[in-house]
């Protein structure tokens, strides 16, 4: 597949001519798994199936199930054949972490 490139406000990002830059193959692999990871449930325009629930984001939630539901929504894409999650952290209502696939 090929789609645009994102920067690091996950904005697209233009080329040095201003022409939207493309990515294929694994960084376009690693980019949807990326924004689908990123989006809560039902939000997404592309794919309303896509995202974590929302009530995920509750005080109630623990790190190992924020982890799990994430590395869920990663294997969800048929091209994925492992995902896990390392240097997870919720700080402030934040989920951080680095999503090896």
């Amino acid at each position: 597949m090929i789609q645009w490139a994102l920067n690091n406000d996950w904005d697209v990002y233009l080329a040095g001519d201003g022409n939207p830059r493309l990515v294929t193959d694994n960084l376009e692999l690693a980019q949807t798994v990326a924004c689908n990871c990123r989006v809560i449930l039902g939000e997404s325009w592309v794919d309303d199936a896509a995202g974590v629930p929302y009530s995920l984001g509750d005080n109630k939630t623990s790190l190992s199930q924020l982890s799990e539901y994430i590395r869920i929504e990663a294997m969800k894409d048929p091209r994925v054949k492992t995902a896990t999650l390392e240097k997870t952290e919720i700080k402030n209502r934040t989920f951080t972490g680095i999503i090896s696939i």
